[in-house]
C-alpha cells in the first residue's frame, strides 16, 4: 500500500526545532555545559525539600522508553494511529540513541565534576551520556502530540511535561544540558519518521491494529510493575501509570475485540460489519442464499 503523504516536513514542525539546536549550538560554542549544569541543579532545589527527591525521580522515570511508551494508551480510544506512530519513532530513536552512544562515549557528571559536588538522586552512571535518552523519548511523545492535536492546550500540556521530564535529567546528576538538547532534536526527528509511516496506512486506524496495540499496551503495564529503574521515589508514578495503562488498554481492547466464533462459514447478525471492521471479506453464503441451486441439482428450466 502506497504512502501518500507527503515526506516533506511542514515548516511549522520544522520551526520547533530551532529551540533545542540553538541550545546545543551555544552551549557547543560557549563551552558552558558545565556551567549550566551547575545552575539547572540549584534551580532544581526550588521544588521544596519535603517533595524533591519524589518530584524529580518520578520525573525522570517518566522520561523512561516504557513509561512514554505507555501513556500511548491515551491515544487508543480516538487516535490509534498516534500510538503506532510513536512505536515505530521507536527505532529510528533507538539508531539514533544508541549510535552517537557508540561514537561518542563521553563521560557523565559524576565522573568529571565528582559525586560529591552535585546531586544524584538514583543510580549513579558514569559513561555514555550523550545524547539523553530520555529527552529523545519524550521528544518523541511530544512531536507526536504536536501531529496528532491542533489544540494549543494540548500541545502546551505535552511541551511543558517534556520540558519537565529533560530537565530532571539534570536534576538528578546524569546528564549535561547539551546532551538533553540534541536527544530532544533526535526525538522531535523521529516523531516525524514515525508519522510519516503510519499516518495515511489505513490498517492503523481499524479495529484490528488498534486491538494489537492495546494487546501489547497491556503487556506494557504489567512491565511496569517490575521496572524500577533503581528509584524507589518514583514509585507511586509508576504504579498509577500502570493502573491508567491496563484500565485504557483493556477498554480499547474490549471495544475492538474480534468477532467471536468468525470464520468464512459463519452467518450471524452484524457478522459482514465485524468483518469489515476487522479488514477481513465478507462471510460467504451458502449456495441456496446466493439463489442457486446445490451440487447435482437441476439446472433451472428455461424461461
Amino acid at each position: 500500500m502506497r504512502i501518500r503523504v507527503s515526506c516533506r516536513m511542514p515548516v511549522w514542525y520544522a520551526f520547533w526545532f530551532l529551540p533545542p539546536l540553538a541550545m546545543a549550538f551555544a552551549i557547543a560554542f560557549t563551552g558552558t555545559n558545565r556551567e549550566i549544569f551547575v545552575w539547572m541543579q540549584h534551580a532544581s532545589r526550588l521544588v521544596p525539600a519535603e517533595v524533591f527527591s519524589i518530584f524529580w525521580q518520578s520525573a525522570t522515570y517518566a522520561g523512561d522508553g516504557l513509561a512514554v511508551f505507555a501513556l500511548s494508551a491515551l491515544f487508543l480510544h480516538r487516535r490509534p494511529y498516534a500510538a503506532w506512530a510513536g512505536l515505530l519513532a521507536a527505532i529510528p530513536g533507538g539508531i539514533i540513541t544508541h549510535g552517537l552512544k557508540a561514537l561518542h562515549p563521553f563521560a557523565r557528571p559524576a565522573v568529571v565534576l565528582g559525586r560529591d559536588a552535585i546531586t544524584i538522586l538514583g543510580p549513579e552512571l558514569h559513561r555514555n551520556s550523550f545524547p539523553s535518552g530520555h529527552a529523545l523519548s519524550v521528544g518523541i511523545l511530544a512531536g507526536i502530540v504536536f501531529l496528532s492535536y491542533r489544540s494549543h492546550a494540548v500541545r502546551t500540556i505535552a511541551l511543558v511535561f517534556a520540558g519537565v521530564v529533560a530537565v530532571s535529567r539534570v536534576a538528578v546528576g546524569v546528564h549535561w544540558p547539551f546532551d538533553i538538547a540534541v536527544g530532544f532534536a533526535g526525538g522531535w526527528l523521529s516523531a516525524w519518521i514515525g508519522w510519516i509511516l503510519v499516518v495515511d496506512m489505513p490498517w492503523y486506524r481499524t479495529s484490528q491494529g488498534t486491538f494489537i496495540m492495546s494487546v501489547i499496551l497491556l503487556g506494557c503495564a504489567v512491565a511496569l510493575c517490575f521496572h524500577a529503574m533503581g528509584l524507589p521515589g518514583a514509585a507511586a508514578y509508576r504504579y498509577g501509570l500502570a493502573l491508567l495503562t491496563l484500565v485504557l488498554s483493556a477498554a480499547s481492547a474490549r471495544r475492538n475485540l474480534p468477532p467471536v466464533g468468525w470464520s468464512p462459514r459463519y452467518r450471524g447478525p452484524g457478522a459482514a460489519l465485524s468483518a469489515r471492521r476487522w479488514g477481513l471479506s465478507p462471510p460467504f453464503k451458502s449456495a441456496a442464499e446466493q439463489g442457486g441451486a446445490g451440487p447435482g441439482a437441476s439446472p433451472p428450466a428455461a424461461r
